[in-house]
């Protein structure tokens, strides 16, 4: 059993150089059945790992040199949408988006006025998503704590980071 283990790299090389499917030419026995899975994941994972360099290669990289001046501070849930719209090139929800921004849209159930804010708030959004989706860097405030050193732990505990905060 040891000898099959220590051919397997040079069988699963012979097998790729000699045809685009190797899996096929294998013997239809428990040997070769499991030779042809190990293959398909090892193709796989192959494959996965080349999906992931590229998405990793075609990400914006952040400059550790930004000036504080870039940072736009995040205060509201609104410009969290507005930032998901932006990178995510999804269609906006312009209905749940006016109703975080506007009171008198989220008030009012007249059609003809919900136009007319539409109309008034949808270009300045329109500008307002555009640019955070050239300029990705962000502040959001928060108010937190940081422990003393827990040494069981070995770190400093933080806390404040509660859901609504």
């Amino acid at each position: 059993m040891n000898k099959n283990i220590a051919l397997l790299p040079l069988l699963l090389a012979l097998l790729v150089a000699c045809d685009d499917k190797p899996a096929n030419n294998l013997p239809n026995s428990p040997e070769g059945r499991a030779l042809a899975e190990k293959m398909r994941q090892v193709e796989a994972a192959n494959q996965a790992a080349r999906a992931k360099s590229q998405r990793d290669a075609s990400l914006p990289k952040a400059e550790r040199a930004t000036p504080e001046e870039r940072y736009r501070e995040i205060t509201s849930d609104a410009q969290m949408m507005q930032i998901y719209y932006a990178l995510s090139g999804l269609p906006v929800p312009w209905d749940r988006l006016l109703e975080r921004v506007s009171n008198d849209f989220r008030q009012t159930q007249d059609g003809f006025r919900r136009q007319e804010i539409t109309q008034t708030l949808k270009p300045r959004l329109e500008q307002e998503i555009a640019g955070y989706a050239q300029n990705r860097y962000i502040s959001i405030p928060a108010r937190v704590r940081i422990s003393a050193y827990d040494f069981n732990n070995k770190g400093f505990p933080v806390s404040g980071f509660d859901p609504g905060s």
